[in-house]
């Protein structure tokens, strides 16, 4: 007992409430064992009582019997029984069990004052760490919609996104492709350019021919002519002037013709393809 009290005139000087609750848990086992021993003396004041109840009641059943026999007797066992010990009715003794239980009671309901206090003041930290808790979960909870909501717009712009670049991708296949074809059909117009360039030269060179095919037939037809008319003129040797005429108009003429012909077959052209014809 004297230990308890002790330890709580030292929780009065205490002043921080970390200081309190590190005393009262040093002090539990300390007050385990006191209510332990209250409730042991409660059980034993109740007895006491009880037994004095009845006692009282046996005694004023005596009383109420013993009223027909004489005054002295009465008396005397009266004063018998004020003088006979019994641990029941000592008075000193039932009074001053009251004074120690007394002392004990009102401890312990300073203690469980303090406890209850304790425990409300850990109840209101609690509560208010709870509602904190509950504040930042409710905040985290609005962050997470946003970052859905986030996710998905961004789910849907990189779905955008890819089919874009598989439609560009292809459009890049696409005119990589195409343009392969123009230089193909770029290479072969080239082709067809510098072959029709050639068969523009092939056909001028055919259209010289025939102007200088004409040019000889011309002369060819003067040297006649004018041979007629020396044979005519002269009449002397018109074997030998003839044949010397014809060796001299005929020769040239051949050779020329023969080598634009051998000229026109090394360049290997076809006239009908120009629209050029040799007569």
């Amino acid at each position: 007992m004297r230990a308890v009290l002790k330890s709580q005139a030292e929780q009065e000087t205490f002043n921080s409430f970390a200081q309190r609750a590190e005393t009262y848990y040093e002090s539990r086992p300390q007050l385990v064992s006191l209510l332990y021993d209250l409730h042991q003396n409660f059980l034993s004041l109740a007895e006491r009582f009880s037994h004095l109840k009845n006692f009282g009641e046996i005694k004023a059943e005596n009383e109420i019997e013993s009223d027909a026999e004489s005054s002295i007797s009465f008396q005397h066992s009266q004063e018998t029984d004020q003088f006979q010990y019994h641990p029941y009715k000592s008075p000193l003794k039932v009074a001053a069990a009251p004074c120690y239980d007394t002392g004990i009671l009102v401890t312990e309901l300073v203690m469980a004052t303090v406890e209850r206090e304790i425990i409300l003041d850990e109840m209101k930290q609690t509560n208010q760490s709870l509602k904190d808790t509950s504040k930042k979960i409710d905040l985290q909870k609005s962050l997470l919609e946003v970052l859905e909501s986030e996710r998905l717009v961004l789910l849907t712009e990189n779905g955008k996104l890819a089919y874009q670049i598989t439609a560009v991708t292809e459009e890049n296949r696409r005119v990589i492709s195409e343009n392969k074809f123009l230089s193909q059909k770029a290479t072969e117009l080239a082709r067809c350019v510098v072959r029709m360039r050639n068969d523009h030269t092939v056909c001028v060179l055919g259209r010289k021919m025939e102007e200088l095919q004409g040019q000889i037939r011309n002369l060819e037809k003067q040297n006649k002519e004018h041979f007629g008319r020396l044979v005519d003129s002269g009449g002397s040797k018109p074997d030998t002037l003839r044949e010397l005429v014809g060796s001299v108009g005929r020769e040239p003429t051949k050779s020329r013709y023969l080598g634009k012909v051998r000229m026109f077959k090394f360049l290997g052209c076809g006239f009908g393809s120009c629209g050029c014809a040799v007569e």
